[in-house]
């Protein structure tokens, strides 16, 4: 997965019972930018018209890559990587993470570790407060953290794997326990991609072909067991009926049991409110970049099937819009 150079976080807070939707963050034209409903206007945030992508956000902090880092013997199908800097959410006390090239990156929840992957994919976790880097796992991508932030699951390479290569010899989910450093296998697909933790820690949701070919979702066990389709189920050819894939890293509900993504310009919810069994998956309509305000509600960038507009809109969990 490439890096995109549109890319937003947001956040949202509830007071008294009421939802109130605090900025989001917009990497246009080589800066970060905090923009509420229009696209094209907002309080800039950096001015070194140099930043890339938006990694993460987390307690006032954001995650940032800088600059493009791309040499001359990459393949096509290798994604671009960048610099890595961690700043405030006014642009203040800009800080260099690493001289490592990296293509992922994303805090704990309290903004005191960053864990981010190289372009070798190669996973380490950096310590703020120490400065200390730690090397965690060799040959990864894909990398996501779970709620309680004990593991970390991850799209696992074959060990020749090098820059440059395709990942059709890729050996499926692992599991990575950070207090052991055990690590589990999952799955065992080389297609099998973007593993998401249920906000219960206990399993992993993924995507890969079905039976007949068709990209579905599904879920494991994080030992590996239980392995079951949610999406998709029956089919063999792409219809009306078919459920797309992630083509965006999902996102749960704060209440944990729906999940939306994007799938080429699509949004998607997948409902789980009766059990990972029992998926009600529906396409809400257009946009990019969903994400959540509350269990009801989300923002996202308006699209129809093949423009983006230049406005963020809320809608339900139906896809009707707010006003």
């Amino acid at each position: 997965m490439g890096i995109s150079f549109l890319l937003l976080g947001t956040l949202g807070f509830i007071f008294n019972n009421k939802t109130v939707e605090a900025s989001r963050y917009l990497v246009k034209d080589g800066n970060l930018l905090q923009v509420n409903e229009s696209l094209n206007s907002g309080k800039q945030i950096t001015n070194n018209n140099n930043v890339q992508i938006l990694f993460d956000e987390k307690s006032s902090k954001l995650l940032i890559g800088q600059g493009v880092k791309k040499s001359l013997e990459d393949s096509e199908n290798q994604e671009q990587s960048t610099e890595l800097y961690l700043i405030n959410n006014d642009g203040s006390d800009s800080k260099k993470i690493t001289e490592d090239s990296v293509s992922e990156a994303f805090l704990n929840n309290s903004g005191t570790k960053i864990y981010f992957v190289t372009k070798t994919k190669d996973l380490y976790e950096f310590d703020v407060v120490s400065g200390q880097k730690t090397l965690l796992k060799e040959k990864v991508f894909e990398a996501t953290i779970s709620y309680d932030e004990s593991k970390i699951a991850y799209h696992k390479l074959n060990t020749d794997w090098q820059v440059g290569d395709y990942y059709e010899k890729a050996l499926g989910i692992a599991v990575l326990d950070l207090k052991t450093n055990i690590e589990t296998q999952a799955t065992n697909g080389p297609d099998h991609f973007f593993p998401i933790w249920t906000p219960d820690n206990s399993k992993i949701i993924f995507y890969a072909a079905n039976e007949g070919g068709l990209v579905s979702q599904f879920v494991v066990d994080v030992d590996g067991k239980n392995k079951k389709q949610t999406t998709n189920i029956g089919q063999i050819y792409y219809s009306d009926k078919t459920v797309d894939h992630a083509t965006g890293k999902p996102k749960w509900s704060p209440d944990g049991k729906v999940l939306v993504y994007e799938s080429d310009n699509k949004i998607w919810t997948n409902d789980f409110t009766l059990g990972t069994d029992k998926v009600k998956t529906k396409k809400i309509g257009f946009g990019k970049e969903p994400q959540w305000i509350d269990n009801s509600t989300l923002s996202l960038i308006a699209t129809d099937a093949t423009n983006v507009k230049n406005s963020i809109i809320k809608v339900d969990k139906d896809g009707n819009i707010i006003k």
